[in-house]
């Protein structure tokens, strides 16, 4: 490896050295491209200087581009600093090792005249964080100004622009959101030709309103592999938190770093909006929308326009499906937010003290078990749907030739078996075969990977590998992010594309989904399975083990098992019954609630779900949907969301309580006497 100057440094293959004088020490820098950023002063520095040399004059301190973000360079005076960050760790939720970074800034390099600091800062930017590339990425960056605290403004002008763009040199473009479903407009509408990621600075429901943006695309096959982000900014952050991304700080440096995870996603069809009669029960769309007063549950004063709509519809999830319990405590609380998070404990005390059941039927699709295959079926010619620029209800009626033609041609192939993990705290490790690979591909039009393609980021769909933007080339099992579809073909909307399959759906329910489930297993499609009751004191669907940062309600799940975790529990009554209810929750916490004998759960890969009560909501992802009968379908490792640079989440079991807690007790003695 030679050494040049900087008048003739050349990016990746060469050393770059440059006089510098620290604090008053002279001395040189140095850029390994392949290595780190070191400083050699010419005797003993100030030991104030994190460059400092303690042990001699030759024994250069240098920081590994693995912690730097970049460096920013001053054209007044020729000087740049380097700013990188350090890993702090901690005792997280359920005894994980809890991770965040911190950023710290070297003291003023003062370089020999300015063209050289510009030279060494734009090295280092494209060593530390420009994921390999000759040129910055190009980050689309959507924040929500009123999510949570309403810091997200504050988050973006005082981390996120400073880190990305200044730092790291990186392209950002910004768009604040003005209004709900705002999101979903900004991303719909966007051109993807030259956008490497996208980045959420919010709560989860920012993330939700953008994921409708991308998945709804016409051109959603090459759309679902631009990698996204989620800066916590909100009052939840499930999945940031489930990502590692504990802070914006850490975030950013995940951005930086360019690392990913596949990530399991649902699509979630919800039935047409007509009478449901369950015996002498009927729920209605404007009845979904009432709060019952004698149970003090204010409902929200809107339901997310992603889902509403007269016609079935359709949305996608990242996070949750829950109704009853935890639906009362997060949305059933939104009138008390004057109180901050201590509402969500009193709510908690009045749901453990009244065990209440929320009747609801609920039928499964294990996620051991094959997948149907599809019958081949004549359908009528399909009618182009209409392109709206930021519509974000689907119907479910899909374009049903080119449906039916993958269907057909891949029948046979589908040959997907899943096992469960006999440990129970592990997650569902899925073995895909190749025929489910050559289902990913059949349903993506294929491309040569061109030269041009190497600059982007190596993409890999097998469940549960995490890769990086950084250095990625094509190969045999390694596809870029422009292989099978090209963005510029795409980047607008296509009059009768088809929109993402759903075979377990669609095969199950061949002229859609009914209004309402049969009463017994035994009326259920083949191969669907029914939960043993519809009494349930708790129910909710899972996919990533946090629902918000102090809240680990799924510890065995993660973020690319191909499957869902379906949690229940029913038959608690009595004072007993409230003890263990007042237990459950407040085991909830660390993930502890999962180890307990009377609650139940089931990896799945498809749920139906029929409410049959009126005092409660149901909510995907955090957000309100009407009360109508729903369907889920999991696509496995079907997106990429941003992780943290060190390379796995370390979840532990975590240890049983051996009583529970004794206030909790003593408020359940005063009530019931």
């Amino acid at each position: 490896m030679s050494v040049s100057p900087c008048s003739s440094f050349s990016f990746g293959t060469e050393l770059l050295v440059s006089d510098a004088c620290c604090i008053g020490q002279s001395g040189s820098i140095t850029v390994d491209p392949h290595d780190a950023v070191s400083w050699m002063p010419l005797k003993v520095a100030d030991p104030s200087c994190p460059w400092a040399c303690k042990n001699g004059p030759n024994m250069p301190k240098s920081i590994p581009f693995k912690d730097i973000v970049g460096a920013v360079s001053d054209s007044n005076d020729g000087s740049l600093r380097i700013w990188y960050c350090e890993a702090m760790h901690s005792k997280g939720p359920g005894g994980m090792d809890k991770v965040v970074y911190k950023l710290k800034k070297s003291d003023k390099l003062e370089c020999s005249n300015r063209h050289e600091a510009v030279i060494l800062a734009n090295s280092i930017q494209k060593n530390a964080s420009w994921w390999g590339r000759s040129h910055p990425p190009n980050l689309v960056l959507v924040y929500n100004p009123t999510s949570g605290k309403a810091r997200s403004s504050q988050i973006v002008t005082e981390t996120l622009v400073p880190m990305l763009r200044d730092a790291a040199g990186m392209h950002v473009t910004l768009h604040e959101t003005q209004s709900p479903g705002h999101a979903t407009s900004v991303i719909s509408g966007l051109d993807l030709e030259h956008v490497d990621m996208l980045v959420f600075v919010g709560g989860d429901g920012t993330v939700f309103e953008g994921l409708q943006g991308l998945l709804n695309r016409s051109d959603w096959d090459s759309a679902r592999r631009i990698p996204f982000t989620h800066v916590p900014g909100g009052s939840g952050n499930g999945l940031a938190s489930s990502c590692g991304l504990w802070d914006p700080v850490t975030a950013a440096f995940s951005v930086c770093k360019g690392r990913y995870e596949p990530l399991d996603i649902a699509s979630v069809v919800i039935s047409k909006a007509e009478d449901q009669v369950n015996g002498n029960h009927a729920t209605t769309l404007a009845g979904s929308r009432k709060g019952n007063a004698s149970n003090g549950l204010a409902q929200r004063q809107h339901v997310n326009p992603v889902v509403t709509g007269q016609c079935s519809s359709r949305c996608f999830s990242f996070l949750s499906v829950v109704f009853g319990l935890w639906a009362n405590i997060d949305v059933g609380t939104e009138a008390q937010r004057w109180m901050g998070e201590s509402r969500y404990t009193i709510k908690a005390v009045q749901e453990a003290w009244r065990s209440k059941p929320y009747p609801v039927r609920i039928s499964y699709w294990p996620a051991d078990q094959e997948l149907p295959t599809a019958k081949a079926a004549p359908v009528p010619d399909p009618q182009p749907p209409t392109a709206q620029s930021g519509a974000v209800c689907q119907a479910l009626s899909l374009d049903a030739s080119s449906r039916t033609g993958q269907h057909e041609a891949l029948a046979e192939a589908v040959t997907v078996s899943r096992r469960r993990d006999n440990a129970g705290t592990k997650g569902v490790s899925a073995s895909v075969s190749v025929s489910e690979h050559m289902l990913k591909e059949a349903l993506l039009p294929k491309e040569g990977c061109s030269a041009s393609d190497m600059g982007r980021a190596g993409q890999q769909d097998h469940a549960g590998t995490a890769d990086s933007l950084s250095n990625v080339p094509c190969s045999h099992n390694m596809t870029s992010m422009a292989t099978h579809s090209s963005f510029k073909d795409n980047a607008h909307a296509r009059p009768g594309a088809s929109p993402i399959p759903t075979p377990l759906l669609d095969t199950s329910w061949p002229d859609g989904p009914p209004p309402s489930l049969p009463a017994h297993e035994s009326g259920m499609p083949r191969g669907w399975r029914m939960l043993p009751t519809t009494d349930l004191q708790m129910m909710a669907l899972y996919n990533v083990p946090f629902m918000a940062s102090h809240a680990m309600l799924n510890p065995r799940g993660s973020l690319s098992s191909g499957s869902f975790d379906l949690l229940y529990m029913h038959g608690l009554t009595g004072v007993q019954g409230r003890l263990q209810f007042g237990d459950m929750l407040l085991r909830s916490e660390d993930g502890g609630h999962v180890d307990l004998n009377y609650v139940f759960s089931e990896k799945v890969t498809g749920m139906a779900l029929e409410p049959l009560c009126e005092d409660t909501f149901m909510v995907v992802d955090g957000e309100v949907v009407p009360k109508r009968t729903l369907y889920v379908e999991v696509h496995p490792s079907f997106c990429r969301t941003g992780k943290k640079s060190i390379e796995k989440l370390h979840f532990v079991k975590v240890s049983k309580r051996s009583s529970i807690s004794a206030p909790l007790v003593f408020i359940f003695i005063i009530a019931h006497f």
